[in-house]
This record gives structure tokens, sequence and C-alpha cells, in this order.
């Protein structure tokens, strides 16, 4: 890894790791007891936790624009979608580390960024709305390898939701 380290490389695996390295040594009468090892740990694992969630709700923020584009290519709003769907794949490039990718639920993220794309059309354009909350109970057009992606062509990607 040269001068990188798991922490720089891996933040959930470096976090995982770290807990249960603290979690070995809870038996061990040595240690001070100012020590709080138990509240040590859960904050080391939520710094993992916290960027997992952090990637979650990137990719499902990229997967509701994209079905916003999708929906409705040629709205007002759909160069600001375009640019959203950019700037969150952008992000997740530097945010994703590879433990990540097989703890993501795609199916899960899609079924919420249906959500929130019908919940931002919903009164102002009711039709199409509709048809995204059609699109509930279909399977996300998308996998764990698609994103981040550094050739993202944000209306190639739309193209591949199929609003009913």
């Amino acid at each position: 890894m040269g001068d990188r380290s798991l922490y720089d490389e891996d933040i959930l695996v470096w976090s995982e790791q770290q807990a249960a390295a603290l979690r070995s040594l809870a038996s061990r009468r040595d240690l001070p007891n100012e020590l709080d090892l138990a509240n040590v740990i859960e904050e080391i694992e939520d710094v993992g936790r916290s960027e997992f969630h952090t990637v979650e709700s990137l990719i499902e923020n990229i997967l509701a624009h994209l079905v916003l584009l999708s929906a409705d290519a040629d709205a007002p709003a759909a160069r600001g979608w375009i640019a959203e769907v950019t700037a969150r794949n952008v992000t997740l490039r530097r945010r994703i580390s590879p433990s990540m990718r097989p703890r993501l639920d795609m199916e899960s993220l899609w079924r919420d960024s249906l959500e929130v794309a019908a919940a931002k059309l919903a009164g102002s354009n009711e039709d199409k709305a509709a048809g995204v909350a059609r699109l509930r109970g279909t399977s996300c057009p998308f996998t764990v390898t698609d994103f981040p992606s550094a050739e993202l062509e944000v209306r190639d990607a739309a193209a591949r939701i199929q609003i009913l």
C-alpha cells in the first residue's frame, strides 16, 4: 500500500478491524479504569458505518435523479438533474471503498430512490409521478459496479430506466 494505510484505502474494514482489536483487549485487567473501551469501540465502528451510509445516500441520490431524468428529460430541471448525478458520482468516487460494494443492497436503494423521485414529481406532473410509482416492484437496472464511473454518461444511464 505504500504510504497509504488501510484507513485511507478502506475505512469500513479499518473500523471493523480496530473495533475487533479493541474488543480483544476488553478482558484485560491491566487497562486504565478511565478507558471507556465500550464507547471507544462504538465510536470507531460508527466511523465505518457512517462512511457506508454516506455511500448509500450518494447512490440513492444518483438513482433518484436518473429516474427523474428518465421520466421527464425535457423538463426545465433536467440540466440540474444531470449536474446532480455528475456531482454525486464524483463524490462517490472519493468515498466508496472496496469492501462497501458487496454490502450495498441496490434493490433497496432502488426502491427508496423511486419513492423520492415520485415525491419530487408529485404536484408538478402527476402522470409522470404515477409512471415512476409503477416502477415499484421492478428490479434495479444498475449493479454495484455501475457507480461510480469515470465515464458516466448521464442521459445514457437514464435511458436504461423504462418508465411504464
